[in-house]
């Protein structure tokens, strides 16, 4: 169906991307492992009568171990050793221990029981009242996790996915140079499968069929209209380099997925857990349940689109749909910036060097490895850019600049400064129709959640919001050790030298000043741009120079040293393995109503992995800064009021430290204990309570 030399190139790109899948059921099998145990407190009395014995189980569950390991299990009753025995934790499964305790070593009234393991220790309370009685028990609810499951048709409509995202830009965009095509061509396909189910959504025939037949027609459509076109001339050598860059890109990135522990961190499990709200609800949800206890689903939905209509068409779920997507984005994102740096001027190998700066960067190399809705925004961006400089077509420049801002918001604001940054001659009349466009996209498809919600707004804006900054030694590491041979080097080759250089590049060199200052003492969200400045000044600083082989060895050295440093961070940037199991745990043994204190730097695993309402996640737009602060009061103050004041049932916390603020981490000189709450959880660093206020399991006499 699909003729032309390139489009031998869409092929390699698709079987890349099955590469990538096909590594997706052994991701992390290379990773470092962490051995550690956690502890959790299974079921308890809650009051006992007289001297009546009392029972108390728990478990210990080893993780990443090989082999038996041996702990000194004691209970004390109100500081009083009651008992004590060996225990040992098989590699395998949980060791579970049922213990019984006398009534008359505990007083009248409140009693902690503490447990210990070794360095672990859980606690509880027990009220001990006069007379007869049948004691109170906390039995846990007797759940199984759920597990993934695959639609058994997926691998027939693999095929499907790759089609209905390829054919209509392909063929559309067949007259274009393979770079410029590719880079158009997943734009649209990014594009279709967001609009799409936006229209189908607010028309009311949202599901996955009306989906399917929608791409299908607008792919036939496209097939109809423009099969007559032909594509231009081009060496057959300068396509096969572009698919090696692009397969290659797409399957190293790939081959990440096998060293790092998971896919999720601190951040991502947000967006997954509202792209699976709107997998499993086949619609756009207007009411997020978990966040700050309950509000609207307000968050700009590009990225959750395109995950969504990835699944609903694919029939993947969980993490076979994040490493469709993310496999798929990293393949756009290679493209975005090779088909950047051609719109300025740049050869292959000047393009390749861009994307290695870029990839220095420690914030673009995390989200490329693990962050796919910020990839989507970027990729959309620096292809509208990058359309705009060459053609000046507002019209589809200032739509895919929509796409971008619908994905991430702040790309809509750089749109205008990056081409006006890096264009040669600005076409005014054309350029304001371009934002004029992107302005009226975006305002159409944000209209549901302003109806809904109303005009965006931000909490605790210098702390966790747009404007939090960034020092100077911050700086420096978030661009990754690159960083500092390009100032150094760019620095040199400008020295003395002003007069002679262009007018472009000196808005470039000003442009990176500007965005050092922005990053340091306005917002550190600048850091993308600043490194896309830095690598497109340095480009310009030495384009003469390229021809001596020896600057392409040193800078390659210096890039991929960089990209290895930057893969070290990426190791324990992943989520905490103790903090996942922590959440699952709840999520298994809680009832369905509980609610969540914890960590706002943890809330967002909290709610993807407990499946329960938080009272804080650091989602700051549209969010409450009463209860955000109010989190940080318990924690910090250890202001009880907080607990009853918002009926919370389950505290989790860092027993060492706590970040109040972006980049300031409190370190406690001790680590912290909630005494007059129940320790039912003790992962690693991590500790779960539950509290006075609400019930945890099931109480039953």
């Amino acid at each position: 169906m699909i003729t032309g030399k390139s489009d031998s190139v869409f092929v390699a790109i698709s079987l890349a991307v099955i590469f990538c899948l096909l590594l997706v059921p052994i991701w992390g099998i290379l990773s470092p492992k962490i051995s550690f145990i956690s502890m959790e407190l299974l079921n308890h009395d809650k009051v006992i009568y007289g001297d009546s014995i009392s029972m108390v189980s728990f478990q210990m569950t080893p993780y990443n171990t090989s082999s038996d390991l041996i702990r000194d299990v004691k209970i004390y009753t109100n500081d009083n050793l009651v008992f004590k025995k060996e225990a040992t934790i098989t590699p395998d499964e949980p060791t579970r221990m049922g213990l019984m305790l006398n009534g008359s070593e505990m007083q009248l009234g409140d009693n902690l029981i503490t447990i210990t393991a070794g360095e672990k220790s859980l606690f509880y309370h027990i009220e001990k009242r006069e007379g007869t009685g049948i004691s109170e028990k906390v039995v846990l609810p007797d759940k199984l996790p759920e597990t993934e499951s695959q639609d058994p048709l997926s691998p027939i409509k693999l095929p499907l996915f790759f089609a209905l995202f390829f054919i209509p830009g392909c063929f559309l965009f067949r007259h274009k140079v393979t770079l410029e095509r590719l880079a158009l061509t997943f734009a649209l396909g990014c594009t279709l499968f967001i609009i799409t189910p936006w229209v189908l959504n607010y028309g009311g025939l949202l599901n996955s069929l009306n989906l399917i037949l929608a791409l299908g027609f607008i792919s036939l459509l496209a097939i109809v209209m423009n099969y007559k076109k032909k594509a231009p001339k081009e060496k057959n050598v300068e396509i096969n380099r572009i698919m090696l860059l692009v397969c290659a890109g797409i399957i190293l990135a790939g081959i990440l997925m096998l060293f790092l522990p998971s896919h999720y961190n601190l951040w991502n499990v947000f967006y997954e857990r509202y792209s699976e709200q709107m997998i499993g609800s086949g619609t756009i949800p207007m009411e997020d349940p978990f966040s700050y206890l309950g509000r609207g689903y307000t968050f700009v939905e590009g990225y959750f689109l395109f995950s969504a209509a990835s699944a609903w068409i694919t029939g993947y779920s969980g993490t076979m749909v994040f490493g469709l997507v993310q496999a798929m984005l990293n393949g756009f994102f290679i493209i975005s910036v090779l088909n950047f740096g051609r719109s300025l001027g740049f050869k292959l190998k000047e393009q390749l060097l861009v994307l290695l700066f870029l990839l220095a960067s420690v914030f673009i190399f995390v989200t490329f490895a693990m962050s796919p809705k910020h990839i989507l925004a970027l990729a959309l961006l620096l292809t509208a850019t990058a359309y705009m400089i060459e053609r000046d077509k507002f019209v589809i420049s200032g739509g895919l600049a929509a796409m971008a801002a619908y994905s991430q918001a702040l790309m809509g604001v750089m749109y205008p400064i990056l081409y006006l940054l890096f264009v040669k001659k600005t076409d005014w009349p054309k350029f304001l129709k371009s934002i004029a466009i992107m302005l009226l996209v975006f305002a159409i498809i944000y209209l549901p959640i302003y109806a809904h919600s109303g005009l965006p707004y931000e909490v605790n804006e210098s702390t966790w919001g747009y404007l939090i900054k960034a020092d100077v030694s911050q700086a420096i590491t978030d661009l990754g050790g690159l960083v500092a041979v390009l100032l150094i080097i760019g620095a040199a080759a400008t020295i003395g030298k002003w007069k002679k250089i262009k007018f472009r590049q000196k808005k470039i060199i000003l442009f990176t000043l500007l965005f050092v200052f922005a990053e340091i003492f306005i917002t550190y969200r600048a850091n993308i741009f600043l490194s896309l400045t830095l690598a497109v000044g340095f480009i310009y600083a030495f384009k003469d120079n390229f021809k001596d082989k020896w600057l392409y060895i040193v800078i390659l050295l210096i890039a991929l040293f960089s990209i290895y440093l930057n893969f070290q961070v990426l190791q324990w940037s992943t989520l905490d393995e103790a903090l996942i199991s922590s959440g699952t745990f709840i999520n298994l043994n809680s009832n369905e109503n509980a609610r969540i204190l914890s960590d706002p730097l943890y809330g967002h695993a909290v709610t993807y992995f407990a499946q329960r309402p938080a009272l804080s996640d650091l989602y700051v737009e549209y969010a409450s800064e009463e209860k955000l602060n109010d989190t940080y009061d318990f924690i910090i103050n250890e202001n009880l009021a907080v607990l009853q004041k918002y009926k919370i049932d389950y505290v989790m916390i860092n027993r060492n430290s706590i970040i109040n603020e972006a980049r300031n981490v409190i370190n406690y000189p001790k680590p912290k204990e909630f005494t007059t709450l129940d320790k039912i959880i003790s992962a690693k660093e991590i500790d779960v309570y539950a509290t006075q206020v609400g019930n945890y399991g099931q109480t039953a006499n």
